[in-house]
């Protein structure tokens, strides 16, 4: 599927949470075309895989559009979301400033750029076009970050709500939502027992970062403030302590 969709905009992003050893003989034996994710959380109870290998297929808006064996993805609905993808870097020249704007994630100025562009009435067909798919895409981005938050919020999850609207207010900023997402961010740091969540969420991705190739034992180690009173009652904290139950299974296993 990368060999024949790759150049459409699509890519195949593999996930493990194994060591990096154990990767790279999977590369030098397999020679796979598409990036692979060493993680050191665990995105399979995230994303609610079923066994494994699992696959989910990720809409250009960044929705799961569908979930299963990857032998057994639906190629007619990959060839529809991939009529949504926009490519920017095949943009006509003269929209060129857009797509380096949204590059830059600077999506506020490139929707001014764009509308400028448009209401010029100097773009030809095929410009037209492409302006077109950009500001869909456009569209798409800002009502996804936007369900996201209210999803999060509605399930209690308070970092990924807090991430979603301070992107917002970063990528969209000047724009009235993205004002009234940095009210949102702020209001949720405002409440003590949601801001606790989401100071929690930002250590845990900062250990997690700094996971990498350590072993087992080292990464326990990093991890045992996450059980700390102050985090364990927290969703960072119980997601920690499943990593911990991860890694010494891990352990257990190199100790025989």
């Amino acid at each position: 599927m990368q060999d024949k969709y790759g150049t459409q905009g699509f890519t195949v992003l593999a996930v493990t949470n194994e060591t990096r050893s154990l990767t790279d003989t999977f590369v030098e034996n397999e020679s796979p075309t598409y990036p692979i994710v060493i993680e050191s959380t665990n995105s399979a109870d995230l994303f609610g895989a079923g066994g494994f290998p699992s696959s989910f297929l990720i809409a250009p808006d960044g929705t799961i559009a569908w979930s299963g064996h990857p032998a057994s993805v639906p190629q007619d609905l990959l060839e529809t979301l991939l009529e949504q993808a926009v490519l920017f870097k095949d943009l006509p020249k003269k929209l060129g400033n857009v797509g380096h704007l949204i590059d830059k994630a600077k999506l506020s100025d490139a929707q001014k750029a764009l509308t400028k562009h448009v209401e010029s009435r100097k773009l030809n067909a095929e410009e037209s076009s492409w302006a077109q798919k950009i500001q869909d895409w456009l569209d798409r981005n800002r009502k996804s970050v936007t369900k996201r938050a209210a999803q999060a919020v509605e399930k209690g999850d308070f970092y990924t709500a807090w991430k979603a609207y301070r992107s917002m207010a970063r990528d969209w900023k000047g724009e009235d939502f993205a004002k009234q997402a940095a009210v949102q961010a702020k209001e949720l740091l405002a409440d003590k027992a949601k801001k606790a969540e989401i100071n929690a969420g930002k250590r845990l991705d900062k250990i997690a970062r700094r996971l990498g190739d350590l072993s087992p034992k080292k990464a326990l180690k990093k991890l045992k403030p996450m059980t700390s009173k102050k985090y364990r009652n927290t969703a960072a904290g119980r997601r920690a302590a499943s990593m911990i139950k991860d890694y010494e299974r891990k352990l257990a296993a190199q100790r025989g």
